[in-house]
């Protein structure tokens, strides 16, 4: 595993289904999202978790969608993805071993100029939800 810089170049608005728990209720906040959004063509998937006081990790399943849909009307939560330089970790197939992604946002936190107030991003594949990338933004 090898962390790189990436740029993020803008900030991008995502709507999102929380997790009930952490880990366990993952896929099942994808697959309300996926109900909740539909099947709309141009769709970029993404995990987002991050420390809250009180409730430990929360973890978040978002959306980007062209066109952008109407998170109030479908009941679904909003929040900007901050644009900006980012350490990345590129996953092949995480579907033999689903830990190499908490292993690359270790390695990732292990850096010094780590955003206090950043997220941990899973940038999933189009085509394939095996291939993941896991970013967290750097301080500015």
């Amino acid at each position: 595993m090898e962390v790189k810089e990436k740029k993020f170049p803008k900030d991008m608005k995502v709507v999102y289904v929380e997790a009930k728990s952490f880990p366990d209720g993952i896929e099942d906040a994808f697959d309300t999202l996926k109900e909740k959004i539909g099947n709309i063509k141009r769709v970029s998937y993404f995990g987002i978790s991050n420390p809250e006081a009180g409730k430990g990790i929360v973890y978040r399943a978002a959306a980007a969608t062209m066109p952008e849909v109407d998170a109030d009307l479908l009941g679904l939560g909003k929040l900007t993805v901050k644009g900006g330089d980012y350490y990345s970790v590129k996953l092949a197939d995480i579907s033999k071993d689903i830990s190499q992604i908490s292993k690359a946002f270790d390695l990732i936190l292990s850096q010094q100029d780590i955003d206090p107030d950043g997220m941990c991003i899973e940038v999933y594949d189009h085509f394939n939800f095996n291939k993941v990338e896991c970013i967290v933004r750097k301080s500015n």
